[in-house]
């Protein structure tokens, strides 16, 4: 696929071939444990009545956020990915369900498209262990929540079970799925707790669970 066909225009997604975005977004989960035992707290985290702006990152939870989005269908909502074709996955995934309020971004998720606080909150499942610069990442989401806004989200951490992180290394890894270097719930807690004045983290098997407010 060239790169002129990886675009984003006028807010629609060039139409590119999807084949595999599903499974490209699933192959993001985190190993060793079941998405609802850790992704209905993290939505949880979202009020039922928000109506300010939210901005998700990476795409292709559709599976999991969709029936959230519709309970705040007064919120303005934006989805961001580097792959474009799993956001166009998503694109259509959410159209598909009634959710026509959504807008779509492509590009580095350690270089989002954004001004300055922004989002009251940012939206993050599955997403750090897949980035090549978690921490600028990090300071990235810092950037674009407004005062008072809300990160919400989870990841893989290592350290927590030993046949979990010799899977990662084995499989996610090496196909370029989860990206080194994976952190540990301290080394990930100190770098929010330098960006975020309020951070709660559960760490679930594999799974860091998080909240941070700025």
């Amino acid at each position: 696929m060239n790169t002129a066909e990886k675009e984003v225009k006028n807010n629609q997604l060039v139409p590119v071939s999807s084949a595999g975005a599903v499974q490209g977004a699933i192959k993001r989960n985190i190993v060793g444990i079941s998405p609802s035992n850790y992704l209905t707290q993290v939505l949880s985290m979202i009020p039922d009545d928000f109506n300010g702006k939210l901005l998700e990152f990476p795409a292709g939870n559709q599976a999991y956020t969709a029936e959230k989005f519709r309970k705040i269908s007064g919120a303005e909502i934006t989805v961001a990915d580097s792959d474009v074709d799993i956001l166009l996955g998503t694109q259509k995934a959410y159209e598909t369900a009634g959710l026509r309020y959504v807008t779509y971004n492509d590009g580095d998720m350690a270089r989002l498209k954004h001004k300055d606080e922004t989002f009251d909150y940012v939206l993050c499942i599955n997403g750090l262990h897949s980035f090549a610069d978690n921490v600028s990442t990090l300071r990235e989401a810092a950037r674009v929540m407004k005062k008072g806004g809300h990160l919400c989200g989870c990841c893989y951490v290592r350290g927590r079970r030993a046949f979990n992180d010799f899977r990662v290394n084995m499989f996610q890894a090496r196909k370029g799925v989860y990206v080194p270097p994976f952190h540990t719930v301290s080394e990930l807690e100190r770098t929010m707790n330098s960006l975020f004045k309020v951070v709660e983290v559960k760490a679930v098997k594999s799974a860091l669970i998080f909240h941070c407010i700025k």
